[in-house]
């Protein structure tokens, strides 16, 4: 599956299933903001992904609770819906 010019969130992409799906997604050519509490594991997974010819996003922020995300909204854009922080 190609999924060059799509986009997505991946949270917990700091490290475990969180980063393998980052990697899973930049790998199909899919660019992916990159949301987890701790930055440093971001910014690995982040040059990772750039690695693989993605764009890549980190963003440190805990999405565990909806009002610790008040800039967050649903957004839509081409085809399907997103949560987004821009």
């Amino acid at each position: 599956m190609r999924l060059t010019g799509k986009a997505a969130i991946v949270t917990g992409a700091g490290r475990g299933i969180g980063r393998a799906i980052a990697l899973a997604l930049a790998r199909e050519g899919c660019a992916v903001t990159l949301a987890s509490r701790t930055r440093a594991e971001l910014e690995a997974v982040a040059a990772e992904v750039v690695g693989l010819g993605a764009r890549a996003l980190p963003l440190a922020a805990d999405v565990s609770a909806e009002r610790r995300r008040p800039g967050w909204r649903k957004r839509r854009s081409g085809p399907s819906a997103a949560w987004t922080s821009w």
